[in-house]
């Protein structure tokens, strides 16, 4: 099970760094004491408007989560995000922007939402 492995071996396991909004193959991206202990504890973990939109994201060559993916489209998929957070954009203006550059396969749409547009 990938779970309990260090992908990108900065001494903390997928599971966690997936589960508080970081990228488990990215080493520099690393949850803060603060994110594990809410985590440990049971309480929401905060959440900031960049792992909001990342957690929404596939990659559009392989169709894996952006936060799992390590394809060369994911720098510039997490450029994007980041630059449109610091701009002070919104999800869906950065969304927005992505879909732009990289088509409507970018986003990651749930069964449900699916099944609701094509009814």
């Amino acid at each position: 099970m990938i779970a309990g492995h260090d992908s990108d071996t900065d001494g903390t396991s997928n599971e966690i760094e997936f589960r508080t909004g970081h990228f488990p193959g990215e080493a520099t991206d690393i949850p803060t004491p603060t994110e594990v202990a809410a985590l440990r504890a049971g309480r929401p973990v905060p959440r900031d408007l960049d792992r909001e939109v990342f957690e929404t994201l596939q990659c559009p060559c392989c169709d894996k989560l952006v936060m799992l993916c390590r394809c060369d489209m994911v720098p510039e998929i997490r450029r994007i995000v980041r630059e449109g957070v610091a701009a002070g954009r919104g999800a869906a203006a950065i969304n927005a922007a992505l879909v732009s550059r990289f088509g409507p396969m970018v986003i990651v749409h749930s069964v449900s939402s699916q099944r609701t547009s094509k009814s």
